[in-house]
Formats: structure tokens, C-alpha cells, sequence
């Protein structure tokens, strides 16, 4: 019996071996591209599925059957197989039920298990990028996320070999790349409409635009940029082709340095164009607009102003307001400052993605009229608001009233009094002009800290409206009129060089597609009482040309008109030059043999100029006028062969000769043809052979008879050059009653 059981056993334990090995053979012949991570989530459609991609490559010569199962809980969902004939490709498209299921996959090769993942859900994804106030640091050690397997968030590990995972938030303590914001923000949605929610961070705490766009166009996902690291999130989370939802929450760097926030509206178009093309499938921007800064920036309100007005630029975008938000200290928020903005986000979501119907209310006030009727200002917000003018209020002993920071024509304390009535805001005045301003541009100090805690405009709901600034008063909705120009208008402040072409880059309303936008040029020192038109075009960027009849200068701007009606707005002030020319010439026609010269080079055009030389040496000048010094062996003529700058190849003029005198050396009595020195001239090193025996003493002399070399030796000796600087040099050898003195050239 014994015996019996023993080959029994025998024969299980080969039997489980042929499968273990047979699972290994399938292991390497079967290689996923695609395939879901343990935890992950997939992005539900309109019919409440998603569709999990699994591809991979088999080798050929794999015979079998692969079968893929998927579980809803501990019951079978469904199920498929391919069998492997001879192909080299394998896919699956297996669909999920949205909801709060927890499903998992696995992939047999004859019945043994080579893949799987577990906890793998269906529901929603959601996307952020910004600054820190897009994660929402405070609070974060303490935190405790709703314990639930439906809550997910991706964290990347390292970016260069993309070791990353989806993880439950309750069952880790720390949340590495992800702030309370987006943790806050997927437990309410998931509480209040029950799908499983995900979120992948890629925000940067200090980035400007200019970083979060710095985009590689040969390698978008190069994680040497932050643009770059967030498409490798992207990417490795699996998802790029379902995310729907960006959340971006930006401008707090840029609102605190002047060119930063007069260069935002073309850098936020440029972010634009490059989302939309790296995740094609983007389908709504929420965007807020930044807070006020206590750094002083007068031109932050015209950052706030673009960020208002950019759901005209793009109709996938909707805007959010961040003043009067709670628990904001000049920059960032604590803890209750982020719950409210994921609570006042949650709401939109609510309505926009889960079709939850809300009132208009949750949005934030935005001005869409400004005009006077008598002595009265009146602010004419969205439809269907209920606007509300703050009451006095006293914070630490400071008391606040709107009526301060209100602005006609940047002057405060124009306005007496203020009331709401419907989605209007009437302002008593005791002046009228002729723009408007709602909130400073900045307010208070890093330190002392102060910032800003006053009053604002609300609707029934407590929302506060957007700031604005210098919005024109007139009767009409404040929008950009196709005869008044564009919304935003840039050209990059590189250097233009004549005969060549720029771009010129706008944002407008989306319906001016039709409108014929000329771009006029000033003179030279931004003026436009003497300008000329460059170019036209119907969509950003125009192509504009720098013809030969522009002057060279350093303060040009640009405007666009239509109709000959133009606005004030203008582009960022700009250089344009001509390419160089070069003439060469010499102070120093003759010169003893070894000692230098000097070449005089005069250039025109823009600095720096690259020049390479008739002795084929390569030079740089920094400035319109060089004196390079040089060390002919011989009488040279130097002519320039090219030069080149910003705006290309140049002209070259002029040649310079300088005669270089021979020094001539008589040698000592008692001289000998037996003592050699060769080669000369040398490059390396030179060799002496005295072809005598007896202690030779060698020196080694510089122009100005310093002595640089010694040494003493029989017969032969080798003397390196790698050291030395090229030139003349003069020796003088002595070998026994032998005396020998010459020159040796070094180059």
C-alpha cells in the first residue's frame, strides 16, 4: 500500500511540474502590451460600460488555447478565448458594468493561469494638472480617506523606468503625488452618485505656464519636462485614450511677476492646442480662476480677466471662481479651503457628468454687461442669478467695505453704494467713466502677512463671481467685437531679422472665424503714427513678413485691424534686425618674428556675431567692435570667410596684411653641424643628437628671453611641446667645447 501511494504521489507531482512548466513555456512565447493593473480603473461610457483593451504579441509557433475570464465578485461575468494557430497578434475587448463591482480578470493558456488583476473597476477619471492648489497639501498627514475599494488614485514611483500603481486610498498612509483636493473631491462624487471614481495628479507646486507647456515635439513624454512626466502618467495608468476630465487649477506664479502675466493668454492656448492633441479625448476643462495675490502685480487682474474669459476660448472649458473661498492665506488654503472647493467642483461635476439637475446658482457669477443708466453703474451678471452686494464687514478689527475696491478707471472711491436686484448689481456713483474694475489686482504682503479677506459679490447660493478688470462700460455684452480686435494677441519677443517671417498669435470668440484680421506693424520705437501692414488671416497664428524697408530697432509692437478699427491692445515690444557684416583691418602692419599683432574687426547688426578667419580659426565677438590678437609665423594676409548671427550669414568686407621681420641668429664660435634639433617647426615634441658623449646642457628661451626649459643629457634627448604655447622660442646647447644657439618654431 505504501508502495502504491508512493507512485501516486509520483505521478501528481509530475503531473503538477508538466503544468508549471507548461505555464512558463506560455509566460515567455505570450507578451502583453496591454493588460489591466491590479486596482485599476477604467473610464465608463454613455451606456454606463467600459472596455478593458487587452493586446499581446505570440510567438507562431504556440499551439493552444487562450482564454480570458472575468469575475464580477466571486461570479463568473464573462468569458472568451482565442485559439492559437499560427498567429502572431491576440486581443480582447471585453466589456464592464459600471457600478460598484469589483471585478477580476485572468488570462489561461490551457487552463493554467498566466495573467490576472484583481479589483478592476468601471466609473469615472479624473485629471489634474496646475500648481500646488491643485493638490491641496494642508491637512494631507492627517487625513483619513472614506474606506472604500471604489476610491482609486494612480501615484508614479519613478518616472525613468515607470514604476507606478493604482492604489485604494484607505489602505495606504501616505499619498505621494496626490493632495486633499482630489481625494476630497472623488469621495463626494462617489458618495453622492456611486461610481467608483479615479484621479491622476500631475501637478507642480511654483510651475509657470511656460514650464507646464514645455512640450518636446520630438518626445512629447520626455520626463526631463513636467509637460513630458504628465503624459508619462498618463500613460502608464493606462488610460490616456478615456480620459474625459482635465481639472486645472493655475496662475498663482505667473500672477506674481509682470511679463509672466502678460504672456498667460498665449501660453494657456499653447497648453491648450497640446492636450487637445496628446489626450484626444479630453471632453471638458474645468478652469479656475486664480485668487488674489498678496505679491504686487498690477497686471495679475489682466491674468484673472484672460481666465475669465477663456471658456470663449475653448467651449470644452468652465470656469470657476476662487475668491472668497475659506481659510485662504495669500497663496494656499487649509484644509477647509479645499473641501469646499472640491464640495463647490462636485456640484458642477454633478449636473455637467452625472445630468444631476441644479440650479444655475452653483456656477460662479460672471459679468456678461456693464453700462450707465443715470448716475447708476449697472453690473448685469448671468441669467437666472440672484446677486447679492456685501454688507460692511469687520475681520480683525479691520473693516471691509466693497464699495473700496470697486474701480472706474482705476480709481477707488468713486462708488458710494451698492445693491442687488435679479442678476444685476446697481452701483451709486459720484463720477462716471469709461472702464470698470471689480477686485484689486493684488492685496497686502508676504510680510507681514496680509492678504486680502474682505467682501465680495455672491449669488443665493453663496457663489462668488469672478473678478474683472478694466471691462469696458458700454451697452452692448462685454465680449471682443470683430471691429475692436482679438481677446489676446502675442508675438514671442525673439529677435525678428529683416527678409524673414514670424507669427503673430491671437484668441478670440469662437464665432469670428470669418473676420479678416490685418496685422499692422509700428515704426521702431512703438509708435503707430508711421506703420505699415506685415500681414492677414482669418485664424491664429498669422504669418506676417519683415520686408527689407524696415528699419532696424529694438521697440517694435504690433496691432490688429479690422476695417481700419482697432482696439489699444498690443503685442509685447520686439526687436528686429538686418544680418551682420564684418570689416577687418590692422594696427599693427609689422610686427617682429613671435610677436603678436592685432586684427581690428567692426561689425553691423545685432550681437553676437560668430566669425571664422582665412587661418580657418573660429572666433565669437559680443560686441560691434573686436581687437583680436593674433601670431603669424610669417607675413599673413586675414581676411574674414564668414560671419553669422541671430539673423544668419552676413557680408565680409576688407583684408588685413601683417609682415612679420625675421629674426636672424648668428651662432657662437666653435659651433658644430654634428648638434640637430628636429623637426622643426614642431607640434609634440622635438628631439636634440649631440652625437656626443660627453653632459649636454640645453635652454629653452620665450621671445622675451625667459628661461621656460631646461635639461641636461648624453647624446639624444626628446623635449615635449604639449605645454608650450605655439610661437618662436630660441635654445642654446652646449656640449663639451660645442656651443650651438637657434630658433624653434612650436605649432
Amino acid at each position: 500500500m505504501k508502495n502504491q501511494n508512493f507512485y501516486f504521489g509520483r505521478q501528481s507531482m509530475l503531473v503538477l511540474i508538466l503544468s508549471l512548466l507548461s505555464t512558463f513555456h506560455c509566460f515567455s512565447q505570450v507578451e502583453f502590451q496591454k493588460f489591466p493593473t491590479h486596482n485599476q480603473i477604467f473610464q465608463r461610457d454613455e451606456k454606463d460600460e467600459a472596455v478593458i483593451p487587452i493586446t499581446g504579441t505570440v510567438n507562431t509557433a504556440l499551439r493552444g488555447k487562450l482564454t480570458l475570464k472575468i469575475w464580477q465578485e466571486e461570479s463568473l461575468y464573462t468569458e472568451s478565448e482565442i485559439n492559437l494557430t499560427g498567429q502572431t497578434q491576440i486581443s480582447f475587448t471585453p466589456k464592464i458594468k459600471a457600478g460598484e463591482h469589483n471585478y477580476y480578470v485572468k488570462v489561461y493558456f490551457n487552463d493554467n493561469e498566466v495573467k490576472k488583476a484583481d479589483r478592476v473597476v468601471a466609473g469615472d477619471i479624473y485629471l489634474f494638472y496646475g500648481q500646488s492648489n491643485a493638490l491641496g497639501y494642508s491637512g494631507i498627514n492627517e487625513y483619513r480617506p472614506l474606506r472604500s475599494v471604489y476610491l482609486r488614485y494612480f501615484v508614479m514611483y519613478n518616472f525613468d523606468n515607470k514604476e507606478s500603481e493604482w492604489l485604494v486610498p484607505f489602505e495606504t498612509s501616505q499619498w505621494p503625488g496626490t493632495g486633499l483636493l482630489p481625494l476630497e473631491l472623488e469621495r463626494m462624487l462617489y458618495e453622492k452618485h456611486k461610481y467608483p471614481i479615479g484621479v491622476v495628479v500631475g501637478a507642480v507646486g511654483g510651475a509657470d505656464i511656460a514650464t507646464l507647456n514645455n512640450r518636446n515635439a520630438s518626445n512629447p513624454t520626455d520626463v526631463r519636462t513636467d509637460y513630458g512626466k504628465l503624459l508619462t502618467q498618463v500613460n502608464a495608468s493606462g488610460i490616456k485614450d478615456q480620459i474625459k476630465y482635465l481639472i486645472f487649477r493655475h496662475g498663482e506664479s505667473d500672477a506674481t511677476f509682470y511679463g509672466l502675466s502678460e504672456t498667460y493668454p498665449h501660453q494657456f492656448t499653447k497648453l491648450l492646442t497640446y492636450l487637445k492633441t496628446d489626450i484626444p479625448h479630453i471632453k471638458k476643462i474645468y478652469n479656475f480662476q486664480t485668487n488674489i495675490l498678496n505679491t504686487h502685480n498690477t497686471k495679475a487682474g489682466f491674468l484673472r480677466e484672460f481666465q475669465r474669459n477663456s471658456e470663449n476660448v475653448s467651449s470644452i472649458i468652465t470656469n470657476i471662481s476662487t475668491v472668497g473661498t475659506k481659510g485662504y492665506d495669500g497663496l494656499h488654503y487649509h484644509t477647509e479651503g479645499y473641501q469646499q472647493t472640491a464640495f463647490e467642483l462636485s456640484r458642477i461635476l454633478g449636473k455637467e457628468v452625472y445630468g444631476i439637475k441644479e440650479s444655475a446658482e452653483i456656477y460662479s457669477p460672471d459679468l456678461k454687461k456693464t453700462y450707465w443708466e443715470n448716475n447708476q453703474l449697472v453690473l448685469e451678471f448671468d441669467e437666472n442669478m440672484q446677486m447679492k452686494y456685501p454688507k460692511d464687514t469687520t475681520i480683525n478689527n479691520h473693516v471691509w467695505r466693497m464699495k473700496d475696491f470697486i474701480y472706474i478707471d482705476g480709481k477707488s472711491g468713486l462708488v458710494s453704494s451698492g445693491s442687488g436686484v435679479g442678476n444685476k448689481i446697481y452701483l451709486n456713483t459720484i463720477a462716471k467713466g469709461s472702464f470698470v474694475s471689480y477686485l484689486p489686482s493684488s492685496y497686502g504682503n508676504t510680510s507681514p502677512l496680509s492678504f486680502y479677506e474682505g467682501t465680495h459679490f455672491t449669488n443665493s447660493l453663496g457663489m462668488r463671481a469672478f473678478s474683472f478688470d478694466n471691462v469696458n462700460i458700454k451697452n452692448n455684452p462685454i465680449e471682443v467685437s470683430p471691429h475692436l480686435g482679438p481677446l489676446t494677441l502675442y508675438i514671442d519677443s525673439t529677435t525678428k531679422c529683416i527678409g524673414t517671417q514670424g507669427e503673430v498669435h491671437y484668441t478670440t470668440y469662437e464665432d469670428v472665424s470669418d473676420v479678416v484680421f490685418k496685422v499692422q506693424l509700428s515704426d521702431e520705437n512703438g509708435s503707430f503714427t508711421t506703420s505699415k501692414i506685415i500681414g492677414e488671416g482669418k485664424t491664429s497664428p498669422i504669418t506676417v513678413g519683415f520686408s527689407e524697408d524696415i528699419k532696424a530697432g529694438n521697440n517694435y509692437k504690433i496691432r490688429l485691424i479690422v476695417d481700419n478699427k482697432t482696439n489699444e491692445m498690443t503685442t509685447n515690444s520686439f526687436a528686429v534686425q538686418i544680418k551682420p557684416s564684418v570689416t577687418i583691418s590692422t594696427e599693427t602692419p609689422q610686427i617682429n618674428e613671435g610677436s603678436a599683432g592685432i586684427l581690428h574687426l567692426k561689425f553691423t547688426g545685432l550681437a553676437p556675431f560668430d566669425f571664422r578667419l582665412s587661418d580657418s580659426s573660429v572666433h565669437r565677438a559680443t560686441k560691434n567692435e573686436l581687437d583680436l590678437i593674433v601670431k603669424p609665423l610669417a607675413t599673413t594676409t586675414y581676411s574674414v570667410l564668414e560671419v553669422r548671427n541671430v539673423c544668419g550669414n552676413g557680408k565680409v568686407e576688407g583684408a588685413a596684411k601683417i609682415d612679420v621681420k625675421k629674426i636672424i641668429l648668428v651662432n657662437e664660435p666653435g659651433n658644430s653641424q654634428l648638434i640637430k634639433v628636429y623637426p622643426n617647426p614642431a607640434s609634440d615634441y622635438f628631439m636634440i643628437n649631440t652625437h656626443n658623449k660627453v653632459l649636454t646642457v640645453f635652454r629653452l628661451f620665450d621671445i622675451n628671453g625667459r628661461l621656460i626649459e631646461e635639461a641636461q643629457f648624453y647624446e639624444q634627448q626628446k623635449i615635449s611641446t604639449k605645454k608650450l604655447d605655439k610661437g618662436v622660442y630660441f635654445y642654446k646647447i652646449g656640449s663639451g667645447e660645442i656651443i650651438n644657439s637657434g630658433k624653434i618654431v612650436i605649432q
